[in-house]
C-alpha cells in the first residue's frame, strides 16, 4: 500500500461514491457502492478516529485544531471542505476495514472510481462527523455538531 505525504491515497482525485442506504439513527456508519458494485462502509467512532489520528496524524475530536503549514494553516473544519489530499487520506482510513475486507488499498480505492466520489463521500463524512458529537459522551457536542453543520451548509 503505497501513501502520499499525509498518509492517505497517492491519487485521491478519483473516485465515484454513491449513497445506498440509510443507517440506522445514531449508528455513525454510512454505507455506499463504488464503481465495482461494492458495498464500502465509512465509520466514524473512536476506533476509526483513533486510526485517523495514527496515521494521518489529525484528531478529529478537535474540529478547530490549526492544521496545514505555512501559509496553509487553517482549522480542520475547514481544511475537510477544502485540502482534498487530506480529506482523502482521512476518508481512506475511516472506509479502512471495509476496504480491507474487499482486499482493496486505500490507494486502489481511490483508482478504481471516477471523480465523482468525492463530494458525495464528503457530505457523508460530514454527516457522520457530526453525527458522532451528537453522543451523549460529549459535552460540548452540541456546539461542534452546530459548527459542523453550519461550515457544510450549501453557500
Amino acid at each position: 500500500m503505497s501513501f502520499g505525504p499525509r498518509g492517505g491515497p497517492q491519487n485521491p482525485a478519483a473516485g465515484r461514491f454513491h449513497a445506498s442506504g440509510n443507517p440506522p439513527v445514531g449508528s455513525n456508519v454510512r454505507i455506499f457502492t463504488d464503481s465495482q458494485n461494492r458495498t464500502i462502509e465509512l465509520t466514524v467512532d473512536d476506533k476509526s478516529i483513533a486510526r485517523v489520528k495514527r496515521w494521518v496524524h489529525v484528531d478529529l475530536t478537535l474540529p478547530y485544531e490549526i492544521v496545514g503549514h505555512g501559509a496553509d494553516r487553517m482549522p480542520l473544519l475547514s481544511a475537510m471542505q477544502l485540502d482534498v489530499p487530506l480529506l482523502a487520506s482521512v476518508l481512506s482510513w475511516l472506509c479502512f476495514p471495509s476496504l480491507l475486507s474487499h482486499g482493496i488499498s486505500a490507494e486502489d480505492f481511490w483508482e478504481l472510481n471516477d471523480a465523482g466520489m468525492l463530494p458525495a463521500a464528503q457530505a457523508a463524512f460530514f454527516h457522520e462527523w457530526a453525527a458522532f458529537f451528537k453522543k451523549p459522551s460529549w459535552r460540548v457536542g452540541n456546539l461542534v455538531t452546530a459548527a459542523v453543520e453550519f461550515a457544510t451548509q450549501p453557500v
